[in-house]
């Protein structure tokens, strides 16, 4: 009978997002750059929208773990370290998680996450973007480096030799690569107690976003208004205003807001449910072919804005999440398959995410957008209010793919 090595993986994703910090950039000084699309075939264009499914999947799994409490997660993140572990996974493992990252096979995976993290960075030259993918790995551990030279080329993989004995070295060289990496915004995503005897392996992505609203709310325009919470409770927050022509729509059950970032290569879409509708009744609804055509639907409006100026830190381990979609067996020392990664059997034993967020009122002030989004032509534009004090959803996407970078709640 084959003796079982237990060996520990441990995961991490990292999102850092500085959204509208003041860098001392004007209207002025600073012209919209061109936008640098991301060259995606139909085929992947669709593998994108199916994986957006998984941001949607994995967002209302967290939801539903802690209904009462603000969350801030990054599902391409996830979706990035997990990609990485299906690359070293083999038979029903590799199954679940392709499944459930809603990839039709590895080689589509592959190419979609290696496009996606090339072409990041390029697509709006005013819009810093960093995705940072890492393996650090026991130097005594036999890992296959044909594996090993896979996520160098595919995902741009770092990847470091330590002595996994050495437990406070690791955890050094993991909390100082993620403080690089989020410039300082997560200095810290693991303590010595997440370093086993078992553990072999450490597999993280970091993506550092920091966003240039092409609309600036103006800084003397924030004031203390009224914010009801969830639990009905109200305090004051800063709130942000301004008026000015944005994509606006008005669906069934919430109001939705389109906030973009320099050349709009990026965006922030808010999603203020009714009066009377749950944050979490909105996000239960949506699919990612609705979201699509939610995306489609709004049009040009001046909206009268009023939105919280707020930080957040989030942090979750997501083993019992990750589970109840369907990826079991990575996580179970007898069943896990990482045959691909090493011979020696080996499970995850770890996976933790976690996010800050930073937005506030400074971005590019007096740019122009041209809207197109087809019936006739006009030159009257409505006016509406959209005013955020009440809890409300937040999504960070990358518009030229569709690629959904962040969601979050604000309560």
């Amino acid at each position: 009978m084959k003796q079982l090595t237990i060996i520990s993986m441990t995961a991490f994703a990292l999102f850092a997002f500085a959204s509208c910090s003041d860098d001392g950039y004007t209207a002025t000084n600073r012209p919209v750059p061109p936008l640098i699309k991301i060259d995606l075939t139909e085929a992947e264009r669709q593998q994108v929208k199916a994986n957006n499914n998984f941001a949607f999947d994995l967002s209302r799994e967290v939801m539903g773990q802690s209904p009462k409490n603000n969350f801030l997660i990054s599902p391409l993140s996830a979706t990035y370290v997990l990609a990485m572990l299906e690359n070293g996974s083999a038979n029903e493992t590799q199954r679940q998680i392709l499944s459930a990252l809603h990839y039709d096979d590895e080689a589509s995976m592959n190419t979609v996450c290696n496009r996606l993290i090339d072409g990041a960075p390029k697509i709006d030259a005013s819009t810093e973007v960093n995705i940072a993918n890492g393996l650090f790995m026991d130097k005594s551990f036999p890992f296959k480096s044909e594996y090993v030279k896979s996520m160098q080329k595919v995902f741009g993989a770092e990847t470091k030799n330590l002595d996994f004995k050495n437990r406070q070295a690791v955890v050094n060289e993991v909390n100082g690569w993620s403080n690089e990496k989020t410039k300082g915004k997560i200095p810290h995503i693991i303590d010595i107690d997440n370093v086993s005897p078992g553990t072999k392996l450490m597999a993280l992505n970091a993506i550092y976003f920091k966003g240039i609203w092409q609309n600036e709310f103006a800084r003397k325009k924030t004031s203390k208004q009224s914010f009801t919470h969830a639990d009905g409770k109200r305090d004051k927050v800063d709130m942000m205003q301004t008026k000015e022509n944005f994509l606006y729509g008005s669906f069934p059950k919430f109001d939705m807001l389109h906030l973009s970032y320099g050349n709009n290569g990026y965006s922030m879409e808010v999603l203020l449910p009714k009066e009377g509708v749950t944050t979490e009744e909105v996000l239960g609804s949506i699919k990612s072919a609705d979201w699509q055509e939610t995306m489609m639907a709004m049009r040009a409006y001046q909206v009268d804005v009023q939105l919280p100026k707020f930080t957040a830190e989030y942090s979750i381990d997501m083993p019992s999440i990750l589970k109840a979609l369907g990826m079991n067996d990575m996580f179970d020392s007898h069943k896990a398959d990482f045959s691909r990664l090493s011979d020696i059997d080996t499970f995850l034993s770890l996976f933790r995410q976690k996010c800050t967020i930073d937005v506030n009122e400074k971005g590019t002030e007096g740019t122009t957008i041209t809207v197109s989004g087809g019936g006739e032509t006009t030159s009257y534009i409505p006016t509406v209010e959209f005013h955020a004090n009440r809890p409300f959803i937040y999504i960070i996407t990358e518009n030229t793919s569709g690629s959904i970078y962040f969601m979050g709640i604000f309560k």
